[in-house]
C-alpha cells in the first residue's frame, strides 16, 4: 500500500508516493488527464500520446484540497500524507525528514 499525491504546487504537476516527490523517466510528464484526451487517468506518465507507468492497484481513499498558495499547499498535502499515513499504519514508509514522520497529526481548536 502507497500514498500517493497528484497536484499542482506552485503552478508545476507534482507526484508524491509514501511523501516523497518522484520524477517521470526523461522525455515523459506526469499527466491527470490524456493529452488526447481518451482516458481519464490516474498516476501515469505520458511520452508523446503513450501511457506508461500506469498505476495498478486499488484506491481507497481521495482527498481534494483546493487552491492555495505553494507553501499552505505544502503543509495541506504534508498533513494529509501524515493522516493517511497513520490511518493506514504507514507511517515507517514516510521519509525521515517527513514533518509527521514520527507523530501523527493533531487537530488545533480555538475557541
Amino acid at each position: 500500500n502507497h500514498i500517493l499525491f497528484i497536484g499542482r504546487i506552485g503552478g508545476v504537476q507534482t507526484v508524491r508516493v509514501d511523501g516523497a516527490a518522484v520524477s517521470p523517466s526523461a522525455g515523459t510528464s506526469w499527466q491527470a488527464i490524456n493529452p488526447a484526451g481518451t482516458d481519464s487517468v490516474i498516476g501515469c506518465s505520458y511520452a508523446g500520446s503513450s501511457q506508461t507507468n500506469a498505476f495498478a492497484g486499488k484506491f481507497y481513499e481521495f482527498i481534494f484540497l483546493g487552491e492555495a498558495s505553494a507553501n499552505q499547499v505544502k503543509a495541506d498535502y504534508q498533513l494529509v500524507e501524515g493522516y493517511l499515513a497513520y490511518k493506514y499504519n504507514l507511517a515507517s514508509s514516510l521519509p525521515n525528514d517527513h514533518p509527521y514522520k514520527n507523530e501523527a497529526p493533531r487537530a488545533t481548536l480555538s475557541l
